[in-house]
């Protein structure tokens, strides 16, 4: 039985009544998930959905329902092996949607998502002052090498940047440290977060309904888990430069013994105001948890930056003059910390 069976069957057993399929999404090549939206015979609308949840992942969603009783979805199993969700379905667009269609005001998008920040906020001091060291993870200073790995691997507009690894950089007029400088400086961490928080992890605008009274509702949570919160934080102020940035027009070269970039990085404007707001909480939250948190903070990102870059490219491959823009905006962050 394939996984769209197994959740309409799953779906019959939890209601015991008959209910009409409204929509039925098959990503199990994309997203590995399957998403039910169904009506039952009283107009009442319930979503089912099925993404790969792993032990640690269910672990940290089971807490995560006491954290965000009003947003995480109940739990059941298909066959007592695969865990689906159920929630109720939410009327309204996806934040993304309003941000950039005009349908509210900025004021309402700057109070939504501060709203949502101050929550999260909440959540995140919580869990820093009761993490179970026995799971804390060994892998930050593994994923600074593997990024830097991917992105040496990297051809970019037929330009390999392995070979290219040692030449100066130049970015418009200004200078700029080679990638195998930048490369070292990653996987030369000062010091480590040492506290676990746990986190959505893809909260970025397609996944957060408004319902009414610009009341939001977290969708998608298969992936909540453990991280660092130095990871959460950065990745939460980080969606709005990699997710809805355009670049017009890139050029990479080499030239004069030199590799030379120029690009145009085109982001709207709220997306600059929704960007401080996170980058606020995230200085924060980094000031008080990690003395060293500045140089953290730019690894962390670049790390982001690359994983933006190299994604599974079914799901997300970007135009080849936004690669470009986002390899200098990563020069960039790393740039001060040589």
């Amino acid at each position: 039985m394939d996984l769209s069976t197994s959740l309409i069957s799953a779906a019959q057993t939890y209601l015991g009544e008959p209910f009409e399929v409204l929509r039925f999404y098959d990503r199990t090549s994309t997203a590995g998930s399957v998403v039910l939206i169904c009506q039952k015979h009283d107009g009442t609308r319930l979503v089912f959905k099925h993404g790969l949840m792993a032990g640690d992942e269910f672990e940290g969603y089971q807490r995560s329902q006491g954290l965000y009783p009003d947003h995480v979805p109940q739990v059941e199993w298909i066959d007592g092996k695969m865990p689906f969700m159920i929630y109720s379905y939410i009327d309204g667009p996806c934040f993304s949607q309003v941000v950039f269609d005009g349908s509210i005001s900025r004021e309402r998008i700057l109070k939504i998502h501060r709203d949502r920040l101050e929550k999260k906020g909440r959540v995140w001091v919580s869990d820093c002052r009761s993490y179970d060291p026995k799971i804390m993870r060994s892998g930050y200073l593994r994923k600074a090498r593997d990024s830097v790995a991917h992105l040496l691997r990297m051809e970019i507009n037929g330009v390999s940047l392995a070979k290219v690894s040692q030449l100066p950089l130049v970015i418009g007029e200004r200078d700029y440290p080679s990638l195998q400088t930048l490369a070292e400086v990653m996987t030369s961490l000062r010091s480590l977060p040492s506290k676990l928080v746990l986190d959505h992890i893809d909260s970025h605008g397609d996944n957060i309904i408004i319902g009414p009274a610009d009341q939001w509702y977290l969708i998608d949570w298969q992936l909540v888990d453990w991280f660092t919160w130095m990871e959460a934080v950065v990745r939460e102020a980080l969606w709005w430069r990699t997710e809805y940035a355009a670049a017009p027009w890139s050029t990479i070269e080499v030239r004069d013994g030199r590799l030379r970039l120029n690009y145009q990085l085109i982001l709207p404007p709220i997306c600059y105001e929704l960007e401080e707001m996170s980058l606020n909480l995230s200085e924060a939250m980094a000031a008080k948890e990690d003395p060293g948190w500045q140089r953290n903070f730019a690894i962390v990102r670049a790390i982001q930056f690359i994983r933006r870059m190299i994604h599974h490219p079914v799901y997300y491959s970007p135009p080849r003059h936004l690669e470009i823009a986002l390899l200098g905006e990563l020069i960039k962050t790393l740039a001060d910390f040589v």
